[in-house]
């Protein structure tokens, strides 16, 4: 089974332990992602968010032809539960509307299982499960001491150019946090 690996995030610029055999294609699934997760190190990071506007993901192909292992390999990299992978396959049925989304791109992939991180929003202080809004994103890194920040900025520029979202949009201006460019080695042409 030919299993892909969806992100969007460091991820792409710090697989670690991944095993993925392709480098980064950039015609992922169109998901809501945004940055809206405070980190446990404080940094806003990226996930998928109801009410955020979809963006184009990327994805690679994982080295394991096996879902679970494929999930448990992610899993492990990303330093989370099982619960907070994602997986699909063709032969899956399920009425999640990101299951249903996923499950169409790999039909048009001819890709047959597809895993992702599925951390939900966390916003600062309350841990509110919701979409952040650009103003409270703002705020918050504002508020952030310098070196949580720095980090923060540099999750920030390191994200693929194509995941641009209203909350990095905000930050661009509010900071002046422009892309950084990722080597090209990282990406099929």
């Amino acid at each position: 089974m030919r299993i892909a690996v969806i992100g969007w995030g460091s991820l792409i610029w710090c697989p670690g332990e991944l095993r993925i055999t392709s480098r980064w294609h950039r015609n992922g699934p169109l998901l809501p992602v945004e940055f809206s997760r405070v980190s446990q190190d404080g940094r806003l990071t990226l996930v998928i968010a109801d009410g955020a506007a979809a963006v184009t993901t990327l994805w690679a192909l994982s080295e394991l032809d096996d879902k679970e292992q494929a999930a448990d390999n992610l899993r492990f990299r990303e330093g989370t539960t099982r619960e907070r992978i994602g997986d699909v396959t063709l032969e899956k049925n399920s009425t999640d509307r990101i299951h249903t989304i996923i499950k169409a791109w790999l039909e048009r992939m001819s890709i047959e299982g597809a895993v992702w991180t599925s951390l939900p929003p966390k916003k600062p202080r309350n841990h509110e499960e919701s979409l952040m809004t650009a103003q409270e994103a703002s705020d918050y890194i504002r508020l952030l001491p310098e070196d949580i920040k720095r980090r923060a900025e540099q999750y920030v520029r390191n994200t693929p150019e194509q995941i641009d979202t209203v909350i990095r949009e905000r930050l661009r201006r509010d900071f002046s946090w422009h892309n950084n460019p990722l080597p090209p080695i990282l990406f099929v042409d």
